[in-house]
């Protein structure tokens, strides 16, 4: 991804946040969290974070909190089987991006969801990248356990403040691959 110019300025903010996916994707293990405002570019890192690990060869698998949990709730109303095997790709996924994570209502299918994929994935982090990304004023839903987790000091939590940059969005393109690095 290139910002150039003019457009660093708008994003000093972001640039913290921008070195640690840089760190993540030289070796795609453990975990990385932005956390921040609406719009601060949280998303786009980590889409820019899959887009080069794909041109290296290392597949990801991106999902919305709120989609995936619906979904396993439909497998799990029509098949058991399918639930298991949904939720044990995203477990197993080589590298994970879980996006919207705060918007998640408490219950006990959720509580169960989180501690499947994240207790996981936690033990296997030698071997797993996660990626996750959150609203700062959700982070209240997320279980303790969880947030534990994401803030253990072997990992990236990156807060990322700043302005929306959704109002200068068209000069930013996160499928920007062009010359050179993230």
């Amino acid at each position: 991804m290139r910002w150039r110019g003019g457009r660093l300025k708008q994003l000093k903010d972001q640039l913290s946040a921008l070195k640690a996916a840089r760190a993540f994707v030289s070796r795609p293990r453990g975990w990385l969290t932005f956390v921040g405002g609406y719009g601060v570019g949280k998303t786009m890192l980590i889409y820019a974070c899959l887009n080069h690990l794909a041109d290296r060869g290392v597949f990801g698998r991106y999902i919305v909190m709120p989609d995936l949990l619906s979904l396993l709730r439909t497998a799990l109303r029509e098949d058991d089987h399918a639930y298991a095997s949904i939720l044990r790709r995203v477990v197993q996924a080589p590298i994970l991006a879980v996006d919207e994570l705060d918007k998640i209502r408490e219950s006990e299918f959720v509580d169960e969801v989180l501690e499947a994929i994240f207790l996981a994935r936690y033990a296997d982090r030698h071997q797993l990248g996660t990626i996750i990304g959150y609203n700062a004023d959700g982070a209240s839903r997320l279980p303790p356990f969880l947030r534990s987790r994401m803030g253990d000091s072997r990992f990236q939590l990156i807060e990322m403040a700043g302005a929306d940059l959704r109002p200068i969005a068209h000069q930013l393109d996160p499928w920007d691959r062009g010359e050179g690095e993230l």
